[in-house]
């Protein structure tokens, strides 16, 4: 008798295991069919661009065509002579050659 309960819960066990295995077969399948692609069957689209590639094209000549039409365009920030004529770098620099932009803090941490 004690066989046969046993059995019957290894068979009860196996019957949950195959019912898990086809409810999370199930889930995944509409899971895939809510994924799943929708493109029509053209051999050419391999062929063709993506859309992030035209976007890249046309942000590119669009760049190009900025370029040409401003000049100096490619530079971007500040020259050394506009920063070094700038008054706040003239204090920051004057008050770092006295040793006096030293914070309280890093004085304590490096002595």
């Amino acid at each position: 008798q004690e066989r046969q309960v046993k059995q019957a819960q290894k068979a009860a066990m196996a019957r949950d295991r195959e019912q898990e295995a086809l409810a999370q077969e199930q889930r995944l399948e509409a899971l895939r069919a809510k994924v799943r692609p929708c493109v029509e069957d053209d051999p050419t689209r391999v062929w063709q661009p993506t859309e992030a590639v035209k976007h890249a094209r046309s942000d590119a000549l669009e760049l190009r065509r900025l370029r040409q039409v401003i000049p100096r365009s490619g530079v971007i920030g500040y020259s050394d002579q506009q920063v070094t004529n700038d008054r706040r770098w003239k204090v920051a620099n004057a008050l770092h050659a006295a040793g006096l932009q030293v914070s309280e803090s890093e004085n304590t941490y490096f002595k």
